[in-house]
């Protein structure tokens, strides 16, 4: 048994985000007028959020962690997954479509996921970045 089989490998995933949303007047007032910007926490908080109702939903038995924010850019994303669960985690991502949620001093927004590509590395992932279109 080689030690990636006992520590475990991770496989990372490129997933595009659809979000629709609108800003508040306190936004703008900030000057933050981009409706596509968001941070990096209100993208972790919606992915746990999302991915425990989906475990719930789907009565998942195993315990499964929910895939890890690496990289935030514009409306792509770079998350973290262990091998044996990169399945699970891209079906999760292809099941989130228009899912209603309300960010930090925003109204409610339509969200879509789709999962692009997966890879054993991350390096192959961060040049398809910029060729999605």
């Amino acid at each position: 048994m080689a030690v990636k089989d006992i520590i475990g490998r991770k496989r990372y995933l490129l997933v595009e985000m659809e979000i629709n949303m609108e800003i508040n007047e306190k936004k703008e007032q900030k000057g933050m007028n981009n409706p596509t910007s968001f941070e990096r926490g209100e993208i972790i908080h919606l992915i746990n959020v999302l991915f425990g109702r989906y475990i719930r939903k789907n009565n998942v038995d195993e315990k499964i962690n929910a895939p890890w924010l690496i990289l935030l850019d514009g409306n792509k994303a770079i998350f973290k997954s262990e091998h044996k669960h990169e399945q699970k985690h891209r079906d999760f991502f292809n099941s989130v479509m228009n899912e209603m949620w309300r960010f930090n001093n925003r109204t409610e927004t339509k969200i879509s996921l789709k999962t692009v590509k997966c890879s054993g590395t991350i390096k192959k992932l961060k040049g398809k970045i910029t060729n999605i279109s």
